[in-house]
């Protein structure tokens, strides 16, 4: 969620793409007491939580079990979640997960998904899943964040569905940057034009206007970041309806209503 001057949506971009029923729900599992991660080929795959405190390990829990909800037939109450952890957990992928609760304020975003590098000299790379815990507790449901089609994203929602609809927005981001070479392609391209723009306006006055080639790049960030946010973004919707629906189920569960 962007929102702000026109430095600042730079500025956003470079800091994301540093690389973006009639009984209780059930779950199939009980939530991981310590990383969910499992071993393939000697490697940790999975999501993987030791740089959570107990505390966040909690909220984390909470998260997953909203993931792994299902009604009384089995089935899932929120597929589109339920299907983008699948494929963290099989897809022999190893992601990192931290739960930041630290106010900041040069954070602007509800979450990130970032690749990072093991050591400066070392080509491992390690996906990092980052959620802005009070970024989301205080985000606005007003219609001053609609966006462009209306939808306002946490309309409705309880707080660990709210962080549960941000990790699907950002595993929606990591499984295109992970498995599609072209997205991928599409972020670095972004990431690179971010940090033109910044640099450019470096010693500039956040008042200071903007020359031709500047407003030129400027565009070109804007028609960047709409293009690699638009999956996450449709990814988010569904996870969104998915979590209203399944409070509805819930309800009509807890009534024994068929």
């Amino acid at each position: 969620m962007v929102t702000g001057s026109n430095l600042r949506i730079a500025a956003l971009v470079v800091a994301f793409l540093t690389v973006m029923p009639s009984a209780e729900a059930q779950q199939t599992r009980p939530p991981a007491i310590e990383s969910a991660a499992a071993f393939k080929g000697g490697m940790q795959t999975g999501f993987i939580t030791e740089r959570l405190s107990l505390r966040q390990l909690r909220v984390w829990n909470s998260i997953e079990r909203i993931a792994f909800a299902e009604d009384r037939s089995g089935h899932p109450l929120h597929p589109k979640l339920r299907s983008l952890w699948h494929w963290v957990e099989t897809g022999g992928h190893a992601i990192y997960v931290e739960l930041v609760d630290r106010k900041d304020p040069a954070i602007y975003h509800a979450g990130t998904f970032t690749v990072e590098k093991s050591a400066p000299m070392r080509k491992n790379q390690i996906p990092v899943l980052r959620l802005y815990l009070w970024i989301i507790d205080e985000a606005s449901m007003g219609k001053e964040v609609a966006r462009p089609d209306g939808f306002i994203p946490f309309k409705g929602l309880g707080k660990n569905e709210r962080y549960a609809q941000v990790v699907g927005h950002e595993l929606a981001h990591a499984a295109l940057i992970m498995d599609d070479p072209d997205y991928a392609r599409l972020c670095r391209e972004l990431d690179e034009e971010a940090a033109k723009f910044l640099l450019q306006r470096q010693g500039s006055s956040i008042r200071a206007a903007y020359d031709q080639a500047t407003q030129q790049l400027l565009s070109r960030l804007k028609s960047l970041t709409a293009e690699v946010e638009k999956p996450a973004q449709a990814a988010e919707v569904e996870i969104w309806r998915e979590l209203l629906d399944g409070q509805h189920a819930t309800v009509a569960a807890s009534r024994g209503i068929r």
